[in-house]
């Protein structure tokens, strides 16, 4: 960039408390022990992990932390159908991050990547996607695509992509979304036509594609969703294609313009250094690019594998966010001084306080680190039996079974770690700013650009409607018997088993085991509406449904980190973080007494039919 200065003397935004990320890998979920120290992991060690994850944070601090509010401010511009601007930041930022090896991390190692833990991944993808998000997304989906590639990919596209994909000299988007085929995608009508060298050629539009055009990298690769001229219709006459901005010279270095243009970058509330884009395939001249693998019509199916990885991640951008805006505001409120305690409030000669000392501030403070130590220990939850999985991938007989088992919680979570997470951060980043008061609202502080940055989570990748709609459906069976549920009644239970061991906790297993019994009736009143001819009323309540669901999965992970502090606290060796322990049960206290307390009335409101969504149509809402 020109003014390397202006970077060197930008304050950085970001904040973290990196006990937070050892404590939930090594001291809750002990993945050095069940993950790390397995066969499948043997190129590891617990220390190249952490090497790892302090080095995201120090690039999250030192860069990232800097360009966060610049990139905000410059935005991306269009220069011509061939060329988007991004901020000039990160122009500097991105050579720092290619230089680091960072977007390589979680990559296979054939390809030069670390082959790290999705567990380490999540983690370290937690620091990177808070500390900037719009930055992020532009190598956002790289490593998805190598996954993608190595599965379904034929031999030829691993070749000439993974390894520009891992360094990243080349970055990946996912091509799906049309403007009257949103979450609908069987009505995708972008066409592709057979040509006689076996390539493809491709006609059509697509709009909000994320890093669809930027100067960041020579070339882009995209996965673009299309149909055949004779496909079926709906959505499983869909083929996936592989397309680059410039065709490909026999050194990978670009070639000759493909005729991928951008039809013009959107406007948007938040993620402004990021370019979302409109583009057009062949409307200038001829659009090649070839079938991922070697079926046709199978492009929802494979592009599966790639969503899902997505979904999961929007979850994890929402974390970082809503981490961050807590540590922005945990900090803030012990440096702002404003009035006095409220004992002292008349005498005039009263001494001034921190707002920390305030309780109302306090209470907002404790309902973040809740809310965000629960988010945070969800990712990580569901990443970890990802990872567990992977340490059985040659099982045979139980551990095949268990294997199994960890491959059906790790799907069931990942709505939930989308939906809610994008929920409960977008509620963070508002109590955020209300921490900051009315430096809040204004760009001087980080609060306001996180609110707005985080809001699409909630729509990205399917809105959470479809993700609950999801849950209750594909994971849960519409409430009929599903194992993954019994998988997951499994878990709390045994956890409750230890329930003896920590008398100072009692209370928080009592509520526990009762929200997991009135989550299973409320489960199995799907199941009777699904038999008696009520399915409309499941997908009513799916939305409350899934936020039940999150908040008792949060309440057992959280009281998982108090029974992880506990035990700290009684090893004397530990005893400098001691008001770190007491901070994680003071969360689960808080969390349980003003969050869990309610399950039980949300659910019985769920089951009641409601008729009134029966009668109510569109007259009875302004006609304009």
């Amino acid at each position: 960039m020109n003014d390397i200065k202006q970077f060197l003397n930008q304050n950085s935004s970001f904040r973290l408390d990196q006990r937070d990320l050892h404590f939930q890998l090594f001291d809750v979920l002990n993945v050095e022990q069940h993950i790390i120290n397995t066969p499948a992991f043997s190129h590891l060690n617990k220390e190249t992990c952490i090497q790892v994850i302090d080095l995201a944070i120090k690039f999250a601090r030192e860069y990232l932390g800097r360009s966060y509010q610049l990139a905000d401010k410059a935005g991306c511009n269009m220069l011509s159908p061939t060329e988007v601007t991004v901020p000039e930041v990160y122009q500097y930022v991105f050579a720092k991050f290619q230089e680091l090896g960072l977007c390589g991390i979680s990559a296979p190692m054939e390809y030069g990547g670390c082959g790290t833990p999705y567990v380490i991944n999540q983690a370290i993808y937690s620091v990177l996607y808070g500390a900037d998000p719009a930055f992020c997304i532009y190598p956002g989906f790289n490593i998805g695509a190598v996954y993608l590639l190595q599965k379904f990919g034929t031999e030829q596209q691993r070749q000439l992509y993974s390894q520009a994909l891992t360094t990243p000299t080349m970055t990946a988007a996912m091509v799906m979304t049309e403007s009257d085929a949103g979450s609908d995608v069987g009505l995708i009508r972008t066409k592709a036509l057979r040509e006689p060298d076996g390539r493809y050629r491709l006609e059509g539009s697509k709009i909000f594609i994320s890093s669809g055009m930027h100067n960041l990298t020579d070339n882009i690769v995209y996965f673009v969703l299309a149909r055949l001229d004779d496909a079926p219709l709906g959505t499983q006459g869909l083929s996936c294609f592989v397309v680059t901005k410039y065709a490909l010279n026999a050194d990978g270095s670009p070639g000759e313009y493909n005729h991928v243009s951008c039809d013009g970058v959107e406007k948007k509330m938040g993620l402004k250094g990021n370019a979302t884009v409109q583009l057009s395939f062949g409307q200038t001249g001829s659009c090649y690019g070839t079938l991922l693998g070697e079926k046709e019509n199978m492009g929802l199916s494979q592009l599966l594998l790639l969503m899902n990885l997505a979904r999961v991640a929007t979850g994890t951008y929402a974390l970082g966010l809503a981490s961050s805006a807590y540590y922005s505001a945990a900090d803030y409120a012990q440096q702002r001084i404003q009035g006095t305690s409220i004992r002292a409030m008349s005498s005039p000669k009263a001494e001034r306080l921190p707002i920390i000392a305030h309780l109302d501030v306090k209470r907002m403070l404790l309902d973040m680190r809740a809310k965000v130590d629960g988010m945070r220990a969800l990712v990580l939850k569901a990443a970890n039996y990802s990872s567990l999985a992977i340490t059985l991938h040659d099982a045979e007989g139980d551990a095949k079974a268990l294997k199994k088992k960890y491959e059906t919680l790790a799907d069931l979570l990942t709505p939930v770690v989308k939906a809610y997470c994008s929920d409960q951060a977008w509620t963070v980043c508002e109590t955020a700013i209300q921490v900051h008061g009315g430096y809040g609202y204004i760009s001087d502080f980080p609060v306001e650009q996180q609110c707005r940055d985080v809001k699409i989570m909630s729509i990205w990748e399917g809105t959470n409607y479809m993700q609950a709609a999801d849950l209750v459906r594909s994971k849960l069976s519409l409430g009929k018997s599903s194992r993954a549920f019994g998988y997951f009644k499994e878990e709390v239970i045994n956890f409750c088993e230890q329930k003896q061991q920590f008398p100072q906790l009692a209370d928080q297993f009592e509520q526990l085991e009762t929200a997991t019994t009135a989550l299973s009736t409320a489960l199995a009143t799907f199941g009777d509406w699904l038999s008696g001819g009520e399915m409309e009323q499941i997908y009513l309540m799916s939305t409350r449904f899934m936020n039940a669901f999150g908040d008792l999965t949060v309440g057992w992970l959280l009281l998982e980190n108090a029974v992880a502090a506990q035990k700290a606290i009684a090893d004397n060796q530990r005893a400098y973080d001691l008001s770190f322990y007491q901070g994680k049960i003071y969360a689960v206290k808080y969390f349980y007494r003003n969050t869990l307390a309610h399950l039980g009335s949300k659910l019985r409101a769920i089951a009641d039919i409601d008729e009134t969504f029966k009668e109510l149509n569109a007259d009875h809402f302004p006609q304009f």
